[in-house]
């Protein structure tokens, strides 16, 4: 009976591994997103601002342009309006904000 006791005690430690270790390298779910490339929906094509207001879903921006502002207040405007929507930016072009 201690044999037994053992191999089970194993077996449940090799399957609680087994299903930890799953659940930390398995590839987490794709969610849409709306992304700052060039000419979505409000996104001039550089040196033009970028603004994105309420696209229904998180918001991933990559610029890699310099952009100014133009006639508006900011060089890069986001904005999402609903829960569990995530802002995410990343600049690495020269932005100018001329004042109006």
């Amino acid at each position: 009976m201690k044999n037994a006791d053992r191999k089970a005690l194993l077996l449940g430690t090799a399957l609680a591994s087994t299903l930890l270790l799953g659940t930390l390298i398995a590839p987490s779910p794709a969610a849409a997103q709306v992304t700052c490339a060039i000419n979505p929906p409000n996104v001039p094509a550089p040196p033009g601002r970028i603004e994105i207001i309420n696209p229904g879903d998180s918001i991933d921006c990559v610029n890699v342009f310099d952009r100014n502002n133009g006639a508006e207040l900011e060089v890069i405007h986001l904005e999402t309006d609903g829960a569990n929507e995530f802002i995410t930016l990343d600049n690495s072009g020269n932005l100018t904000a001329t004042p109006t």
